[in-house]
């Protein structure tokens, strides 16, 4: 076998090691992703997004649980909308455990490269 081919198949082999271990690292942060009495609200909003993907469902979520913003209007609360959701995931100066933090990074990177593998058509074979 020509070094052109050897070193093409060391490379796509490397790319899927280390492709499958970031998809391994972030399964097991959403081993841990159950939602528990004592989390903060930032917790969980955290904890959803991770397990929803969507900031839409997790305002929905959050929102059926009773949470509420304040506000300063004459009501000084309101609904969750998903603006505030994607405000508290991308806030730099979160409390929310850092793994949680990485894992959000990390879904969002899996995903641009899914995207970019065609990862529908892989699914179905």
């Amino acid at each position: 076998m020509n070094e052109a081919l050897i070193n093409k198949k060391a490379k796509y082999r490397t790319m899927a090691i280390r492709f499958t271990n970031k998809i391994n690292n972030f399964v097991r942060v959403l081993d841990k992703c159950e939602v528990k009495a004592r989390d903060s609200l930032e917790t969980i909003i955290f904890k959803k997004y991770l397990e929803l993907g969507d900031v839409v469902k997790v305002a929905d979520y959050i929102n059926n649980q009773g949470h509420r913003i304040m506000t300063n209007s004459y009501k000084g609360e309101r609904k969750y909308i998903s603006n505030d959701i994607a405000d508290i995931i991308n806030n730099p100066n979160s409390s929310v455990d850092n793994e949680l933090v990485n894992a959000i990074k990390e879904m969002k990177d899996i995903n641009r490269m899914l995207i970019k593998m065609n990862a529908k058509r892989l699914l179905k074979a």
